[in-house]
């Protein structure tokens, strides 16, 4: 592998992240406002990006021009194998498919910082798996660059997650302060303290009590429920890491000598092939079910019940089904899967042939640092002296892998 292909390597490997932050930024709220679905973003992001993928592939061809080893036309017989597909459409399975449901049901459960925590395993996880399986060979000094990477970005992460959790804490004590205690008030001024008699403010002070009980035990009710989410989330968050890196080393093994909008085409290409049999399974089976029910109802002249039908008023729509927008949405979400899933998918791809699978998940997993540069000017929000300490120390450590990572 020749320096100036590392280089180039290095720089769609840096570059992939930023745009997936710009796409973060603008599906931000956007798809939970509607009620979306995790199933419901990873069917449509698939199959929208496919497209493009299936459109390059006419244009472009499906393989690279030679081969890494010699100056020969590659025969695309000798490619696109049965075997090599075939691993392709499982690495989509379990990266696209099951992990990315699962990282997006960690971003729905916890948000954004927490799952990008998690995240920063997967440098550590593509190395073993890269040195094992692969028997690729880092430089020494390049782990140390690992390192630095990751620990700057965990302190950027963990720098987002204290300011979520205090803002979360400051939301919680204003629920507590709004809702009153009536232990606190004043015996002489308490209604059972009175000698009139009146049976009614007796009455009114037991509802009352029954009322501040019943909030009480609803903020503790909504904590325990926080709480499992975020169990929930890191699980899934977890599961998203194993699956992706263990995807992305299926790529790198049989995905060689093919261009990388054909890699790209058969893997988001057969998700959404897939997604789709599945939502239309179960439309299927959610109308056989509103009609036995239906059938069974008119048996017993009992008045029809709907079955997983949306409710406009709430605005919610099955996990299998993508909720209605209007077309401004639609089209933050389009350009979203512009960035995300089809220009950082091909950079992303294309980095993970030309420099070793740890170095290039490393370079893939710095998401965060260029979220906490856009942040500032799209939302306003400036970055701590923390994260910038952070940041330093992520970028020090991309410059070593950028240097001695070949």
């Amino acid at each position: 592998m020749s320096t100036d292909t590392s280089a180039k390597g290095v720089v769609a490997a840096l570059f992939a992240p930023f745009l997936m932050a710009l796409g973060f930024i603008l599906w931000d709220k956007t798809w939970n406002k509607y009620r979306g679905s995790a199933f419901g973003l990873n069917l449509f992001k698939c199959t929208f990006a496919s497209i493009g993928f299936f459109i390059l592939c006419l244009s472009l061809g499906w393989t690279s021009n030679y081969s890494s080893s010699s100056m020969t036309t590659i025969n695309e017989s000798s490619v696109f194998t049965s075997q090599n597909i075939g691993f392709l459409i499982l690495s989509a399975t379990i990266g696209i498919i099951i992990g990315d449901l699962a990282w997006l049901e960690a971003l729905r459960l916890m948000g954004a910082t927490r799952v990008l925590i998690v995240d920063t395993i997967k440098p550590f996880a593509a190395a073993f798996l890269g040195r094992i399986i692969l028997h690729e060979k880092v430089n020494s000094i390049a782990y140390l660059g690992i390192v630095f990477t990751v620990l700057g970005v965990l302190i950027v992460g963990l720098d987002k997650e204290l300011e979520s959790r205090q803002e979360h804490s400051m939301e919680q004590q204003k629920v507590e302060i709004q809702v009153p205690n009536a232990e606190d008030e004043p015996a002489m001024d308490h209604p059972l303290a009175s000698n009139d008699g009146n049976c009614l403010d007796v009455e009114n002070t037991v509802h009352q009590r029954l009322e501040v009980s019943n909030e009480k035990i609803s903020v503790h009710a909504a904590i325990d429920i926080s709480m499992d989410r975020v169990t929930r989330g890191y699980v899934y968050a977890l599961l998203n890491v194993l699956l992706d890196t263990f995807g992305a080393l299926l790529t790198k093994q049989h995905g060689q000598n093919m261009a990388t909008w054909a890699i790209n085409f058969i893997r988001f290409g057969s998700s959404g092939l897939m997604m789709i049999f599945i939502s239309m399974a179960m439309r299927v089976r959610n109308r056989y079910q509103q009609q036995k029910v239906r059938s069974s109802e008119t048996k017993m002249e009992y008045p029809p019940l709907t079955i997983h039908e949306p409710n406009p008023t709430l605005n919610t729509t099955p996990w299998y089904v993508l909720p209605s927008m209007p077309y401004h949405a639609w089209g933050i979400i389009c350009l979203g899967v512009i960035l995300v899933t089809f220009l950082s998918a091909l950079l992303s791809n294309y980095a993970l042939f030309q420099i070793a699978l740890a170095l290039a998940i490393t370079l893939g997993s710095i998401t965060p640092l260029y979220a906490l540069i856009l942040e500032w000017p799209l939302k306003g929000i400036r970055p701590t002296v923390k994260a910038t300490l952070g940041s330093m120390i992520a970028v020090g450590g991309v410059c070593i892998l950028a240097i001695w990572g070949s």
